[in-house]
């Protein structure tokens, strides 16, 4: 069956936005939209069963990439040496966003949406970038 698992009532509306992901779906047992009556959000929970193979699989595969996992430590990072850097690397992406502002009157919707991910998308590698740069990182222990 074709489940919602998004409903807003008072708006009328209802869709199959909500998704479970899966490498093989041989592994999964069983499958539904759970509609539950303490249930605050337009968002319906949904739920997977999967085989015993799979969940062993998931969380060894788990185990190996939290052992890679680093922690950024603001605690020992020099803070004005990273804004500083930040400020200047956003630079250019707030002369993008008065451009954009300028502009976008004449714009097609798609090009303000493609302009605005170019728009999030510097912001997130100007943050990378100067957390690179400045602040230390350790392992996570065990």
């Amino acid at each position: 069956a074709n489940k919602c698992t998004y409903v807003n009532e008072s708006l009328n509306c209802s869709s199959a936005i909500d998704y479970m992901l899966t490498s093989n779906c041989e592994h999964t047992i069983a499958f539904n939209v759970l509609d539950i009556d303490v249930n605050l959000s337009d968002h319906l929970p949904i739920l997977a069963v999967l085989s015993g193979d799979c969940v062993n699989d998931l969380q060894n595969n788990m185990r190996t990439h939290l052992d890679d996992v680093t922690h950024l430590r603001w605690d020992h990072a020099p803070l004005d040496l990273y804004y500083e850097n930040t400020r200047v690397l956003l630079e250019p992406v707030l002369e993008n966003i008065d451009r954009l502002n300028d502009n976008i009157d004449s714009m097609s919707t798609a090009n303000v949406v493609e302009c605005l991910d170019q728009v999030y998308n510097n912001v997130v590698i100007a943050m990378q970038l100067s957390a690179d740069r400045f602040i230390p990182k350790q392992k996570k222990i065990s």
